[in-house]
């Protein structure tokens, strides 16, 4: 929050960003959803910068963020908000930053979260999990919330539906390869025989 430049009052812009949710043993999580807050709304980019003097230069998931597994684990994240001409003040409060949210049985963990303010000049200050500072005018504030952690062995996954997930931005091609087994082709189809080369014991 801070002094609105153009219309001379406080503004406080508070809303709680939505993480990946865990898998299940039947079903893979939900990305980007908020897992134990309800009536919280996904802010409309549009809403924020008609509203507050604040302007998001990046929101969307976060790729390879999910923990792999037989279901994997839903995806984080991003928001980036430039500050205007006036500083503000930021209260952060958040958690999974040091330790990532775990897989279940053979499932790995996801990525964890992320708060950080870069300043025009492009140095960055990445700030711990709880937090109350100012923020100059024109700083850069990152948020990635975490994904979910996974469920089984990420090599069970079904291969069309790792494809889909790469297909989609969600899973990137070296990730499908490294960690779930599943060798694509150029032209985006599944590789049969180099996914059994992989995924054999």
């Amino acid at each position: 929050g801070g002094k609105h430049p153009r219309r001379d009052v406080y503004y406080n812009y508070i809303e709680t960003y939505a993480g990946g949710q865990g898998a299940m043993l039947d079903q893979d999580g939900m990305d980007a959803i908020q897992n134990h807050m309800t009536n919280t709304r996904n802010a409309p980019v549009e809403a924020i910068e008609a509203a507050y003097p604040l302007r998001v230069q990046r929101y969307g998931l976060i790729a390879d963020s999910e923990g792999a597994g037989e279901h994997r684990g839903g995806m984080g994240l991003r928001r980036e908000l430039r500050v205007g001409e006036n500083p503000v003040r930021l209260t952060l409060s958040s958690d999974r930053v040091k330790v990532s949210p775990w897989g279940l049985f053979g499932g790995l963990p996801s990525r964890a979260s992320l708060c950080e303010v870069a300043s025009p000049d492009g140095g960055a200050n990445r700030l711990p999990s709880k937090v109350t500072t100012d923020v100059g005018a024109e700083h850069v504030i990152l948020t990635e919330t975490p994904g979910g952690g996974g469920w089984g062995d990420p090599k069970r996954r079904d291969q069309d539906a790792v494809l889909r997930d790469v297909v989609a931005g969600l899973v990137s091609r070296e990730r499908a390869r490294d960690v779930y087994g599943v060798a694509l082709t150029d032209g985006l189809a599944v590789d049969e025989e180099g996914t059994r080369e992989l995924r054999a014991p």
